[in-house]
């Protein structure tokens, strides 16, 4: 039986905490120009209403980030696998049936993270791994589902480890959680400036902002939180937070954030032609 807790740095939530809230900030804009724009009761309740669902959003977010820091403890045994933590729901996967894929993070050929997704039945869970601290701690994994299901499916990256039986030995070993992929922090660098745009583009085709000067106070301020967006995103990398591996950009990586950043001049056209009207 080979026993593994997983546990979670704090500073591995700090960045997903304030770069979601960014995200979450891309809601007032438009809500409070629409409200001082419609006026009446109805404005006055859609600027009650903004503060209860912020509050809710923070609400979702810090347990989301509770939850997540909490050790989650896997068992790999003969009967097949049990997992507890974080929440308060136990799982247990039988070798019977057992299916796993194999998804990897870093730079292309040079993976960093490896991904295993359970699956069993109706369950699903994944473990990902830093391939650079870890490895050994991989393949010991990929040697009891190679021992214990040698005909379960296996699809992904299954040549990033080994999967040799001998490898699947007893013990008990404690790792660190990997921070999240570079793509998630670049992906969140374009959702929030493409969110912008979308409202912005709403409000000039309905017509909802009549008045130039609101409409251009929203539109700048979708301007301010994309690239706000973009640089805590940009530093999260960069800083080795959301991969403590290669820091240079890779492909994908670097066409999201300029993506992001066109969105942000898309952006400003959009204010230029609420402003000339």
């Amino acid at each position: 039986m080979f026993r593994l807790r997983v546990e979670s740095l704090p500073a591995r939530w700090r960045p997903f905490r304030w770069s979601v809230y960014l995200l979450i900030l891309g809601v007032a804009p438009l809500g409070i120009a629409g409200a001082v724009s419609i006026g009446g009761r109805f404005g006055i309740g859609i600027l009650a209403l903004l503060p209860f669902m912020y509050g809710l959003s923070v609400f979702g977010v810090e347990f989301t980030i509770r939850t997540g820091r909490k050790p989650q403890e896997f068992e790999f045994n003969a009967d097949g696998i049990h997992i507890s933590g974080p929440g308060p729901m136990d799982r247990r996967f039988r070798w019977q049936s057992f299916r796993v894929k194999l998804q990897v993070g870093g730079r292309r050929g040079a993976p960093t993270l490896v991904v295993f997704r359970f699956r069993s039945g109706m369950h699903l869970a994944m473990l990902a791994i830093d391939l650079l601290r870890y490895r050994d701690v991989a393949e010991r994994i990929a040697g009891f589902v190679a021992r214990h299901a040698p005909e379960a499916r296996r699809s992904g990256r299954v040549d990033v480890v080994r999967w040799d039986p001998s490898l699947a030995t007893d013990g008990s070993m404690s790792i660190i959680a990997p921070g999240f992929d570079p793509l998630f922090y670049a992906a969140l660098g374009v959702f929030g400036p493409a969110f912008g745009v979308y409202m912005t583009a709403s409000v000039i085709l309905i017509g909802l902002v009549a008045d130039r000067v609101l409409g251009l106070s929203m539109a700048g301020s979708y301007v301010a939180l994309g690239v706000a967006q973009l640089a805590y995103c940009r530093r999260a990398i960069r800083g080795g937070i959301a991969s403590r591996a290669d820091l240079s950009l890779d492909g994908r990586t670097r066409a999201l954030l300029l993506a992001g950043l066109a969105l942000v001049g898309v952006e400003g056209l959009l204010s230029l032609r609420i402003w000339l009207g």
